[in-house]
Parts: C-alpha cells; sequence; structure tokens
C-alpha cells in the first residue's frame, strides 16, 4: 500500500499533539525518513499553526473537576448560610398547660446577644453567597 502525503498531512495534528497511537508514530516517522524536506516543511508549519494549549492534559476532566468542586463549595455555603439564619428560632420549647400549647423561643428572648451574633454571621455568610454568585 502506498502511503501519500495527504495520508500523512491528516495524521500530522494527531502526531505532534502527541496523541497518535504507536504504529501511527512509526508510519509518519518512517515517511518523514524517506522524505526529509516535508518533514522539515511539516515541523515548520506546526510551529507556527499548533499555539500552546491552555488547558491542561486531560482538560475535560480537570475543567469538569473545577465546575464539581465549585458547586461543591456554593452548596456548602448556601446551607450554612441558612443554618445560621435558622439557628437563633431553632432552640425552643413546647409547653402544654390547661389545654393550651405555647411555643417558647429561647434563643432570643433569654441570650439576645447569641440570636444578634448569629444573625450577623448569616448577613456576612449571605453576602459572600450573593457577591460570589454574581460575581461568577
Amino acid at each position: 500500500m502506498n502511503i501519500t502525503q495527504d495520508v500523512i498531512t491528516d495524521l500530522l495534528p494527531v502526531y505532534f499533539s502527541g496523541e497518535a497511537s504507536g504504529d501511527t508514530r512509526a508510519l509518519v516517522d518512517t515517511f518523514f525518513h524517506d522524505h526529509p524536506d516535508f518533514e522539515k516543511l511539516a515541523r515548520r508549519s506546526v510551529k507556527v499553526q499548533l499555539p500552546d494549549p491552555v488547558a491542561p492534559a486531560n482538560g475535560e476532566k480537570e475543567i469538569l473537576r473545577r465546575v464539581q468542586r465549585r458547586l461543591r463549595r456554593r452548596a456548602s455555603l448556601l446551607g450554612f448560610a441558612i443554618a445560621l439564619t435558622l439557628a437563633p428560632f431553632s432552640f425552643g420549647a413546647i409547653t402544654f398547660g390547661h389545654g393550651e400549647t405555647h411555643l417558647t423561643w429561647f434563643m432570643p428572648r433569654d441570650f439576645p446577644s447569641l440570636a444578634i451574633a448569629f444573625a450577623t454571621a448569616a448577613v456576612l455568610v449571605w453576602t459572600i453567597y450573593l457577591w460570589r454568585r454574581l460575581m461568577k
């Protein structure tokens, strides 16, 4: 079978990117050995045409990993903000007496400074969450 220059030209992107199989590399190397002028031309043109890759090796996998990490952080920040918002109201007691049921909140009544600290932290975390959502 006669391998033409057009076939080798079609294989050059895979060859120069390093993704070619061993057989393909051997085929192109053999053709380059037999046609040194074409090899010089191919190597010169690849330096001009192929920019340095911006994405790292396994670029798609790395991008997916970054997106997953960012989504996990966003979900954690949202959960933390919700927890801090609800914390002052989650400490309560239900009392039963004389046919009535009463719900008593301990933190805002008994520990107002702690309730204010939770509210301040909640506002801070909500601000960070919203700022990150708007900036990305």
